[in-house]
């Protein structure tokens, strides 16, 4: 794990997560990370802050199909980095929950549309192992659910690994 944010208790908790981000906000982070850190595998969930507060909501693929586009490019055709990227848990307020209906739906798309291109993009489900019911506060899962979506990305990491998609680690400036 690779990153300039530290969180947990595990041997390595670095991670370029940043609670409360927007999409936007999360891209200019990585762009700037991604060259530094050069991770192999770069996992991806966001767009929940954005839905949330309906900014934009509609346009939230779009800007989640860019973010994607520019880790790509940080391997010049993207042929050394793997992109893991989730469906959004749900939400308890029910708008909210609708606009994260709508932009998992879209993932499918955007993640097909890299795949048909060549590239190492692949599309894996938090929302199918997250109940409203392990929202602590109506957004964020408790520990039981981050759990259970730390192994749904395990998962499509290790298929990534069975379709050649993990690619060797770059050697690292940080």
């Amino acid at each position: 794990m690779v990153g300039s944010q530290s969180g947990g208790s595990f041997a390595q908790p670095n991670n370029e997560g940043y609670p409360g981000y927007f999409i936007s906000q999360v891209h200019r982070r990585a762009l700037a990370a991604l060259p530094v850190y050069k991770p192999n595998i770069v996992t991806i969930l966001v767009g929940t802050n954005d839905v949330g507060a309906n900014l934009d909501a509609v346009n939230a693929p779009l800007r989640l199909t860019k973010m994607i586009q520019d880790v790509l490019a940080m391997d010049g055709e993207g042929a050394g980095v793997c992109v893991v990227v989730s469906t959004l848990p749900p939400n308890r307020d029910s708008r909210a929950n609708g606009r994260i209906k709508s932009y998992n739906a879209a993932l499918s798309d955007v993640v097909r549309d890299f795949v048909d291109a060549g590239r190492a993009v692949l599309l894996v489900d938090c929302h199918a192992v997250v109940g409203v019911e392990d929202l602590e506060d109506g957004t964020h899962p408790n520990d039981a659910a981050y759990e259970r979506m730390a192994r749904v990305f395990y998962d499509g990491i290790q298929e990534a690994f069975v379709k050649g998609w993990i690619f060797d680690v770059h050697a690292s400036e940080a």
